[in-house]
């Protein structure tokens, strides 16, 4: 078995894979490769490593490394960070209504300070997109490992204490 890359729609450098037995020739004849695709064969292995597996799994946010003469998918970096803001902004949304929650709270009860604690957490939250620094991330498992330090705060526990 192997596994076909090829770019899809022809002139893109969007990337598509299919695991056969069968030839770029015979893909192409039958209609599943675009004519005029770039393509690259390699084997199958059901053991591949894991940044591997996750090029099949986010293949949407991968291209060939040459348009012209392709030898491996890479991730394309730049849609990758944005993926993974997308994901970060979704889960912020969650700690924003955890704080938003616990300041109303803090409000009700006139405690200033714990209220200014809060609005510092949510201020660090809103900063978070521009306080990921990818400058380091040259790779996919780079890119994925850059997390936002807000986002590890469990704003529940830390405040449910506080009442």
């Amino acid at each position: 078995m192997n596994i076909v890359y090829f770019n899809t729609p022809v002139g893109t450098n969007k990337v598509a894979f299919t695991i056969t037995d069968k030839t770029v020739d015979v893909l192409k004849a039958e209609g599943v490769i675009p004519h005029g695709s770039r393509t690259l064969v390699k084997p199958h292995n059901e053991n591949m490593k894991a940044e591997e597996s996750a090029k099949h799994i986010h293949i949407d946010k991968c291209v060939f490394d040459n348009q012209d003469n392709p030898t491996d998918i890479v991730f394309d970096l730049d849609l990758l960070k944005s993926y993974f803001l997308n994901l970060y902004k979704q889960i912020r949304a969650n700690a924003f209504k955890v704080l938003d929650g616990y300041q109303t709270r803090a409000l009700a009860s006139n405690n200033s300070a714990l209220v200014a604690e809060i609005e510092a957490d949510k201020q660090a939250l809103r900063d978070m997109p521009q306080s990921l620094d990818y400058s380091n991330a040259h790779t996919g498992l780079d890119v994925a490992k850059t997390y936002p330090q807000s986002l590890l705060v469990d704003y529940a526990e830390k405040y449910k204490s506080k009442f």
